[in-house]
C-alpha cells in the first residue's frame, strides 16, 4: 500500500495514496504549460513547422494570434501547475478550468500539430482527473498537516 502517512483530526493515523496523483497533476500541469509555450513561441516566429496553413485550421486565425494564446496559456499553466505543486488552495480550481480551456484550444488546433495537440490533451485530462478527485486531500493536508479520515481513500 502506497501512500504518505499523516496523522487525522481525532489522532488515528491513515495513509493518503492520493497526493501523488495531485503532485503528478501539478508536473503534467508545468509539462502542458512548457508545451503550450514553445508551440506559440513556433506560432510567433517559425509558422513552417506546421503541418497546415493557417487558412486549413478548424477556427482560421493567424499562426500569430494563435501564437499569442497558446503562449499566455502556457504561461499561466506554468503558474498553476507551482501552485498545484505548493498546495495553494486557488490552484485546484484554476488547473481545472485551464485543464479543460487548454484541452478545448487543443482540439481546435490538432490539424497544425496534431502529435503536441494530442499530448497536451492527454496532460489536461490527467491534470484535472487529479484534481477534481483527488485535490482536496492534498491541500488539506499542505495547509493543516492532517487529513480527516473519509473511509474511502483510507
Amino acid at each position: 500500500m502506497s501512500g504518505v502517512p499523516v496523522q487525522s483530526a481525532d489522532g488515528m493515523a491513515t495513509r493518503v495514496r492520493w497526493i501523488g496523483w495531485v503532485l503528478f497533476a501539478g508536473l503534467m500541469a508545468i509539462m502542458a504549460g512548457s508545451i503550450q509555450a514553445l508551440v506559440g513561441f513556433c506560432a510567433l516566429f517559425v509558422d513552417d513547422v506546421f503541418v497546415v496553413g493557417s487558412d486549413r485550421l478548424v477556427v482560421p486565425i493567424n499562426y500569430t494570434g494563435w501564437g499569442v494564446l497558446h503562449l499566455a496559456i502556457g504561461l499561466v499553466f506554468l503558474l498553476v501547475g507551482y501552485g498545484i505543486i505548493t498546495g495553494r488552495a486557488w490552484s485546484r480550481g484554476a488547473g481545472i478550468v485551464l485543464g479543460i480551456v487548454s484541452a478545448v484550444l487543443n482540439m481546435l488546433f490538432i490539424t497544425a500539430f496534431p502529435a503536441w495537440s494530442l499530448l497536451v490533451i492527454a496532460f489536461d485530462l490527467l491534470t484535472i482527473y487529479a484534481l477534481a478527485v483527488h485535490g482536496r486531500t492534498v491541500i488539506r493536508y499542505v495547509t493543516s498537516g492532517s487529513v480527516e479520515e473519509t473511509g474511502r481513500n483510507a
